[in-house]
């Protein structure tokens, strides 16, 4: 038997290959079957080894199922094909595939494009060239770099812009927008037009799944269009910001924004809670000329799994409210408004999986903590902090915080909700202020505290919260 193709076959690790080291051995097989002088053939052999060298050294320093060999590969075959056929009308029946079948790029690799059969040079049939391999092999070492970068953007050379938009891009866990973005820092030159880029590239990302549907702007066709050359980076940032201020004057958007508040779950079902929360957070740590980050990013929401990705969102007003604190503050409001208050975005916030469990169902002035007790939102992150300076935590204040984050909302990604008035209706809680007797404006009339750190927090705990 023909040891290479044996090798596709078992091997003595007791579990199946990955396509990428599929492809290294079928590579090298086609190394020995082209009719060539032996030392072509081991010069060809040697390049793809030294290729796929640089890829399991970038691959093996990546700890994290998001960017495994399978997402490189996929991403690289767009890349390296992509930017072949940009520019055809006509493009190969494979390539086509693949944009309606993201597993395709499997098939077409091994099985369509670096076949032995294309070694044959049939009257009218494409032949496989030797330097066909060659140009491969050395464009999968030439992007693996960056897509090592793109993932992890705090341990690359990035200006400070360019870094904090691809950690932001990267939370959002958007693979067509991660590929556009390590497209385009492949091609474009470092620049301030590839910064905004990424800025506009993340806000895209965030607006476009708030509406239901996809927006009519293909991620995927854009991605070659910068492959072939056909865009700048400031004419690539300007598609997506026109993208974007088309989503945001729709009523499906409105409808949308609308929508999050209104379903049993309210906005702590929103699978972007935990990224707008961090967001948020961040803010905060500007605005508080904080230099330490006091909530860090553990993992991703890609799998939107509710109890694992939702543990570090805690109910201030919590779900099962049985201390008398919360039938207090709470007493006068039906079973629905209860639930709609309950799950308000102005009722969450970021805490530890930890704190959550421990704070629980306690009352809000528990929950805050002391000196004798640091585990409350005193000592916590900066939205946590910013909470724990109300004197009492009831419908107002949610509501009074909800039209806080709306506004933050509006100012972050650059769209208009409306007044108080506005977002109050839109977080399907205006019957508060008929309830509780109280004007919007009254509502509103002061601005959010900017949070301090405690000493404490400073002195005694040098580690950030895992969210």
């Amino acid at each position: 038997m023909d040891v290479f193709v044996t090798f596709e076959t078992m091997n003595n690790r007791g579990k199946l290959l990955s396509h990428l080291e599929l492809l290294k051995n079928r590579l090298i097989y086609l190394s020995t079957k082209f009719d060539v002088e032996r030392r072509e053939s081991e010069h060809l052999r040697k390049a793809i080894n030294e290729s796929w060298k640089a890829v399991y050294h970038y691959l093996g320093l990546i700890d994290n199922d998001k960017y495994d060999d399978d997402i490189f590969l996929r991403t690289h075959y767009v890349m390296y094909f992509g930017a072949k056929y940009a520019g055809l009308d006509d493009k190969p029946k494979s390539f086509k595939r693949y944009l309606r079948n993201e597993q395709r790029y499997k098939d077409a690799l091994l099985e369509e494009v670096f076949t032995p059969k294309r070694l044959l040079s049939e009257e009218g049939a494409d032949p496989l060239k030797i330097q066909d391999v060659y140009d491969y092999a050395a464009s999968i070492k030439s992007v693996v770099k960056s897509f090592y970068e793109v993932a992890y953007p705090d341990l690359a050379h990035w200006c400070e812009q360019e870094k904090i938009s691809l950690n932001q891009i990267n939370r959002l866990s958007d693979y067509e927008l991660f590929l556009l973005v390590v497209a385009s820092v492949f091609t474009f030159k470092p620049s301030s037009d590839r910064e905004a880029l990424l800025i506009a590239g993340e806000k895209f990302g965030f607006i476009s799944r708030i509406v239901p549907y996809h927006s009519e702007l293909d991620l995927s066709e854009l991605t070659l269009r910068v492959l072939s050359g056909a865009e700048t980076p400031s004419q690539v940032a300007k598609i997506l910001e026109d993208a974007c201020d088309r989503m945001v004057k729709t009523s499906e958007f409105k409808e949308s924004i609308k929508g999050l508040g209104k379903h049993s779950n309210g906005y702590y079902g929103w699978f972007l809670i935990r990224y707008f929360m961090f967001e948020y957070e961040q803010h905060l740590r500007k605005l508080s000329k904080t230099s330490r980050q006091l909530l860090s990013w553990a993992g991703d929401n890609s799998r939107e799994v509710f109890l694992d990705d939702y543990r570090t969102v805690e109910h201030i007003y919590p779900q099962q409210a049985k201390d008398g604190y919360w039938k207090t503050q709470f007493s006068g409001y039906s079973v629905p408004e209860r639930n709609k208050l309950r799950n308000s975005i102005g009722n969450l916030l970021p805490v530890s999986h930890g704190k959550n469990a421990s704070l629980s169902n306690k009352s809000f002035q528990v929950k805050k903590g002391s000196e004798k007790n640091q585990v409350g939102y005193k000592y916590g992150c900066l939205s946590e902090i910013q909470v724990s300076t109300s004197d009492a935590w009831g419908p107002k204040e949610i509501l009074r915080r909800g039209i806080y984050l709306l506004d933050f909302m509006e100012k972050r990604w650059s769209f208009k909700i409306g007044d108080a008035t506005k977002k109050a209706q839109w977080l399907g809680l205006a019957f508060v202020l008929e309830r509780e007797k109280i004007t919007i404006a009254a509502l509103v009339s002061d601005e959010p505290s900017i949070p301090i750190v405690p000493d404490e927090l400073v002195e005694d705990r040098p580690d950030t919260i895992a969210f």
